[in-house]
């Protein structure tokens, strides 16, 4: 059980990492996106999301099977 908490909070982390660099892009590049609204900006980050959710299981499949083996 240790093991797969310890599995989710690393890709926690690397999901957090990832919404903060989409955040200091929006920031740097704020001139770019001065047009958007709120919600453009908000449903961006959430689909932001669920393509880096599926970006780190693809990447890091084989690290999640093999820290799962004892």
């Amino acid at each position: 059980m240790v093991r797969l908490s310890l599995l989710f909070k690393r890709l926690l982390l690397l999901l957090i990492i990832y919404q903060i660099s989409r955040l200091i892009f929006l920031f740097v590049n704020y001139g770019y996106f001065e047009s958007a609204s709120f919600t453009g900006i908000l449903m961006a980050f959430v689909t932001g999301l669920r393509f880096d959710l599926t970006v780190i299981l693809m990447i890091n499949f084989v690290f999640c099977i093999l820290h799962l083996i004892p």
